[in-house]
């Protein structure tokens, strides 16, 4: 079994976007290099085939370095916008030859056992309910609470429980052959996200999961998302966690 993880990374702007204050009160960089550091940790745990592409968006000569040196792998640099910057996020899970795929951002905080897991939970999952392929999301999601809050279907995992679910950010763990088969939503998403008010995940991806590719969730998270919202749960968890990092 292979996994190919595709990181995208960042390290400068502002993730504070709101008077609603991240648990982990940072610049954007250090979320991005303790990020960097817990997704390394859970890599290292896990048993099976890991391989990492980083594309990285114009970071510093520092950050890149300390990335180059934590995961033993130089970092693809790319030219161009951020909806260019999204779209090669995408192509190259698409592209992917692994049995699975993990696209993920720089700010997502994860548990040391996340990978393992959400490897063993994907196939636990699909040998259960036997669908073709299916899509799990690290987090549980704050807006999950709010805009996408409604009826659904708890199920058990393997270590935590589970809850079927529709939305995703570009952080996602499935089949490559998923973006392959569904690919013009993802290319929507990435390109027109900044400039069309209509194009956004809930008009793009999220039909995916919805109509076509079941989604799970995790009710326990295995990855926090430190994004500019207040988190409703799990705050000492995330504290913990940030602070048990070192960069």
């Amino acid at each position: 079994m292979k996994l190919d993880i595709i990181f995208r990374t960042h390290d400068s702007g502002q993730r504070i976007e709101s008077p609603r204050q991240k648990v982990a009160n940072a610049s954007k960089k250090e979320i991005t290099l303790k990020c960097a550091q817990s997704l390394s940790n859970s890599i290292k745990q896990c048993k099976e085939e890991v391989n990492i592409t980083i594309l990285d968006d114009k970071s510093s000569k520092e950050t890149i370095e300390k990335m180059e040196s934590l995961f033993e792998t130089d970092v693809t640099h790319f030219v161009g916008d951020f909806a260019e910057g999204s779209v090669n996020h995408f192509k190259h899970s698409r592209d992917s030859k692994a049995d699975l795929i993990y696209s993920v951002e720089d700010d997502f905080l994860h548990k040391p056992e996340a990978i393992q897991e959400l490897i063993d939970t994907y196939y636990n999952f699909v040998a259960v309910v036997k669908p073709e392929m299916i899509c799990l999301y690290p987090d549980d999601d704050y807006f999950n609470y709010t805009n996408h809050f409604g009826p659904t279907k708890i199920v058990p995992g393997i270590g935590r429980p589970w809850r079927m679910h529709e939305c995703t950010t570009n952080t996602f763990f499935t089949n490559p052959k998923v973006l392959r088969d569904y690919w013009e939503p993802f290319e929507l998403l990435g390109s027109q996200c900044l400039t069309n008010p209509k194009i956004c995940e809930d008009t793009t991806i999220n039909v995916i999961w919805k109509y076509h590719v079941p989604l799970f969730t995790p009710l326990v998270p295995l990855a926090f998302h430190l994004d500019h919202h207040d988190p409703l749960f799990y705050k000492n968890q995330i504290l913990e966690l940030w602070k048990s990092i070192k960069v």
